[in-house]
């Protein structure tokens, strides 16, 4: 929907961080806010200043396997990569604004697809495909936990550990 309603207009980046700051503003209890970004997801929309640009209809895919242009599918993804840092640090900004010791976890789903042309054995090409972000930004009550060997599919097990009385076995 967010992306829909700003197609079109000349800048992304500042618009996503105030529409979460709208979602908790003024709240005063504690609470949980997911908030998903579709960059650097293709089709690669963005410049690196977060400008829409027009790309050309055969990159109109959300398959970067799709986009058959090496330097044009490097290009775009590491310009909505760099969209999307802008995105990520202006919304952690905000929510530090607000709260002063926020937990904040930043995570992908998966890694870009980049590599595609190379064989599907390759160690690399699945390195691509699977690897993943993850920052974490304990606050207080959780900078006790070791991050040690903690990887992203414990994620949702970890924040309810912070946050709840009765502890998740990790």
């Amino acid at each position: 929907k967010f992306l829909k309603k700003n197609i079109g207009k000349k800048q992304y980046n500042g618009k996503f961080s105030d529409s979460i700051f709208k979602s908790f503003e003024g709240r005063k209890d504690p609470f949980i806010l997911f908030a998903h970004i579709g960059v650097p997801h293709p089709p690669y929309f963005f410049d690196k200043n977060c400008n829409f640009r027009t790309i050309p209809k055969n990159e109109i895919t959300v398959n970067n396997l799709l986009i058959t242009d090496k330097k044009s599918r490097l290009e775009g993804y590491k310009n909505n990569l760099m969209c999307s840092s802008k995105i990520i640090n202006e919304t952690v900004k905000k929510i530090i604004s607000y709260d002063k010791d926020p937990l904040i976890v930043v995570f992908s789903d998966h890694g870009p697809h980049l590599n595609h042309d190379k064989n599907t054995n390759d160690l690399n090409l699945i390195e691509d495909a699977h690897s993943s972000l993850l920052a974490i930004k304990p606050n207080k009550k959780c900078s006790s936990n070791s991050f040690e060997n903690f990887f992203h599919v414990n994620i949702f097990r970890y924040i309810l550990n912070c946050l709840g009385e009765k502890k998740i076995e990790i």
